[in-house]
Order: structure tokens, then C-alpha cells, then sequence
């Protein structure tokens, strides 16, 4: 069976979520080198980890895709003729939007519905381009992958769908429990073990950083000065918007922008803080509360969208439009009985996901995919 990967959706500003996703599926494939499968991964930029073509895994580079409008023209015209070519059986799309123009068998993750939810995070030009592509791209895919079982809910309603087309395989966070922690980042932002709240996230209305500034200055109101805890803030700025928050943040006492930290940083942010805030309006699944539990961080986060079914037991719900429900969240993971039947719980969360099952479910729904299509022709 060959198989081609259309990874062209990484590139680009918020596409961190889809990158995980991509490495921690693709790069086992890629690792395994399964005898009854051939590969075709179709990118614009060069995977870390790739090592050169292998017998069944060649990368087909298109650096051309180096925008959205590329990306369409690629995804579009470009890719149909490469999959005639390339004799495909099945073509995979990691993110959102398939060719329409191709013939070859078709599967597509969704990872969220920003373009119907969240149209001002993504911009006019990005939500005209999902709304007019994804409900073909999905009406024509044979099957449907969705990420959490609420991302699969709001697929269906926007796009009128019939959920037996849908597979739901939810992601996972253990991709940073074999990383050595970079202790070193508590020296530089000048920080004890569990002395802080940590919130991760690039900055923007929908990740809900401003009520989180303003729970944690009602915290910290109330708190004795010298026991209120820090909250350590990671990510990056994408927009005016987020600037204007970080000045904001900066005349708040306690709080630090430590920016964008490497992975064996955030390793150790996680082991060593007091607690995750993320409070988030929307997400498609929520990838850091898996990691937070996986590295022995308690966890508050929101009761909407996919965040209860991600963090199951192991974490405090809140409303997430509330800014005294957070600010009670954080007095609440400083009760040591609290955070530590938090972690015990999350421990015991985290350990249901798995990028292995993850790839691999991903893997099975391809191949099962090709018997359909044979024995149907």
C-alpha cells in the first residue's frame, strides 16, 4: 500500500498543535519502517527529524507552499497530479482541508472549529478558506479523523455531516516525558520549586490570558505577600493584541514572561510548578493539560469545549469567563491535599493517551481504508 501525507498544513503562525500532532504520528512511521507500507510525504519545510529518503519513505519538497495562497495552489492542483503520479492509494491530510480535484482516496484530521468559533483568531482570509474548503474536503473524504469527541460535535453541526463517517482518536502529551529538564530556566527567571503558577499558550483573546492576569492580581490581592505564588508565562506574541496584553502583564507584580522556552525548559517549568492555568475559551483538544499531568503538574482548567474530556478526574474545572472562579482555582491547588490528589489522578489520566495508540489507530484507519476501496472496485 503506498500512501502519501500531505504535511503542507504545518507552516505558518498557530499551527503549533498540528505540528505535534504531525511528529508524533509521522516520525514513527518514518522510524518503523513498516514492510507492507510506502510512504510519500508531501512538505514545504524539511521534518527535524528526517534523516534522508528510506526505501519505503521519500519526502517530496515543495518550499513553494510558503504561504496560504501557495498552500491552496499546492493542496489544490499541485497535489492531484503528484498522487496520479506517485500511483497513491490512499492520501492523508494531517490538517483540515483535502484536494478536492484528486481521485485518490482521501482521509482528513480536524483539529478544531476555529473557522466557525474563534473567526477572529484566525483572520478573514484563513476562515473564508476553511469555511469554503473543509465541507467538501470532509464530504468528499472517505473517513473523517477527529481529535476529541467535541471537535467530532462541532464538525458535524457546522458542517452537516454524518457522524458514522467520523473516527475520533484524541491525541496525547507524552511526547516530553523522555526529555531531561532543563533545570537551568529556574535560575533565569529566579524561581523555587513549586513557588509558581504556569500558563502556556501563545497570547490571544481565545487562550483567555487577560482574565488569567486579572484572577491572578485578585489572588494575589488576597494573598499575604510573601506566600502569594508567581505565574510564569510562556508563549509567544502573534498580534498587537498580544503586546498590549504583555504590557499589561509587566505591571503586575509577580508576574514573569519567560517567552518561548525550549522543550527541555518547559520539562522543567512543568515538574516544578505549583500548578497549569489553562483557562482557555476554546480548544480542539487541549495537548498541554495531558503534558502538565504527565510531569506531575496539577491542573485548572475550563469547563468547555474539549478541556473536560481531556483532563478527565485529574484537574479543577472552572468557567473560564469568570475571573473569580479562577482566582478560587488558584487558592485551591496551593492545599497540598488537593494538588497531590490532582497529580495522583493525573498520573492516572495521562497514562490512557499515548502517541503510540495514537499512530497507530492513525495507521489502521488508513490501511482499513485501502480494503474498502479494493473491495469496492
Amino acid at each position: 500500500m503506498k500512501i502519501g501525507i500531505n504535511a503542507l498544513a504545518m507552516r505558518g503562525q498557530g499551527s503549533f498543535g498540528v505540528k505535534t500532532y504531525f511528529d508524533n504520528i509521522v516520525r514513527r512511521w518514518y522510524a518503523d519502517s513498516l514492510v507492507d507500507c510506502e510512504f510519500v510525504l508531501f512538505s514545504s519545510t524539511i521534518p527535524e527529524w528526517w534523516d534522508g529518503n528510506r526505501r519505503n519513505f521519500i519526502l517530496v519538497h515543495l518550499p513553494i507552499a510558503k504561504n496560504l495562497l501557495l498552500r491552496i495552489f499546492c493542496e489544490q492542483l499541485i497535489l492531484p497530479r503528484l498522487s496520479k503520479n506517485k500511483e497513491l492509494d490512499v492520501l492523508f491530510h494531517i490538517g483540515y482541508v483535502g484536494s478536492l480535484l484528486s481521485n485518490v482516496p482521501q482521509i482528513v484530521t480536524i483539529h478544531d472549529a476555529y473557522a466557525w468559533i474563534c473567526q477572529k483568531e484566525v483572520g478573514f482570509l484563513r476562515t473564508f478558506y476553511w469555511q469554503l474548503l473543509i465541507p467538501p474536503s470532509l464530504k468528499k473524504s472517505r473517513r473523517i479523523i477527529a481529535i476529541s469527541r467535541n471537535t467530532a460535535s462541532d464538525i458535524c453541526h457546522f458542517c452537516d455531516l454524518d457522524e458514522s463517517k467520523i473516527k475520533v482518536i484524541p491525541l496525547a502529551g507524552s511526547h516530553l516525558s523522555d526529555i531531561s529538564p532543563d533545570n537551568d530556566i529556574l535560575d533565569k527567571l529566579k524561581l523555587k520549586s513549586k513557588s509558581f503558577f504556569l500558563c502556556v499558550g501563545f497570547y490571544a483573546p481565545i487562550k483567555n490570558t487577560r482574565r488569567i492576569l486579572e484572577a491572578y492580581q485578585n489572588y494575589r490581592d488576597k494573598s499575604a505577600n510573601d506566600q502569594a505564588k508567581k505565574l510564569v508565562l510562556v508563549g509567544g506574541a502573534l498580534s498587537q493584541w498580544s503586546l498590549e496584553t504583555l504590557d499589561i502583564a509587566k505591571q503586575i507584580p509577580g508576574v514573569i514572561i519567560a517567552g518561548r522556552v525550549s522543550d527541555a525548559e518547559l520539562v522543567a517549568l512543568y515538574s516544578h510548578s505549583a500548578g497549569l492555568i489553562f483557562t482557555t475559551l476554546y480548544e480542539g483538544f487541549g495537548i498541554p493539560i495531558l503534558e502538565a499531568q504527565g510531569l506531575g503538574c496539577p491542573v485548572v482548567t475550563s469547563s468547555l469545549s474539549s478541556m473536560p474530556e481531556v483532563v478527565g478526574s485529574g484537574g479543577i474545572l472552572v468557567d473560564p469567563t469568570s475571573v473569580s472562579d479562577i482566582a478560587k482555582a488558584m487558592f485551591q491547588i496551593e492545599n497540598p491535599e488537593i494538588a497531590e490528589q490532582l497529580v495522583t489522578l493525573g498520573y492516572r489520566n495521562q497514562d490512557v493517551y499515548s502517541w503510540d495508540r495514537v499512530s497507530r489507530e492513525t495507521l489502521e484507519v488508513l490501511l482499513d481504508l485501502d480494503i474498502a476501496f479494493t473491495n469496492e472496485t
